[in-house]
């Protein structure tokens, strides 16, 4: 059980860091990355759940679809928590909120074009 949880939420968490990288607006030093702050949150989460996940099997899990939608949550949890606000409805530009902000918004894209939510649901 502990090998294949290990495995699973290994192969799991190397896809959110790369959608991560992938989604997030390219670095440079005005803008923080969100990595680390999200791959924190995500391993609090994926830990809650080592059962579930070592039974997962690769050939019917779907880790693209999982990884969205910790990402969705995660940015969503981190963007409403008021830490990354100047003020309410103003992002601040001093941390990595904007790289949060884009993370999200992709990964709702992409769950749109993939027919799992609807534009509607997404806006």
């Amino acid at each position: 059980m502990f090998f294949d949880y290990y495995k699973n939420s290994t192969r799991l968490l190397n896809i959110c860091a790369d959608l991560i990288e992938k989604y997030q607006h390219p670095p440079n030093h005005f803008v923080p990355s969100c990595k680390s702050y999200l791959l924190k949150l995500i391993k609090k989460r994926v830990s809650k759940e080592k059962q579930e996940i070592s039974e997962w099997k690769d050939c019917d899990t779907d880790y693209i679809k999982i990884a969205h939608t910790l990402l969705v949550n995660a940015t969503f949890d981190l963007l409403a928590s008021g830490n990354y606000h100047i003020y309410t409805g103003q992002l601040s530009t001093m941390n990595c909120s904007y790289n949060l902000l884009a993370v999200y918004k992709a990964s709702m894209e992409w769950a749109v074009k993939m027919n799992y939510i609807n534009e509607e649901t997404k806006q």
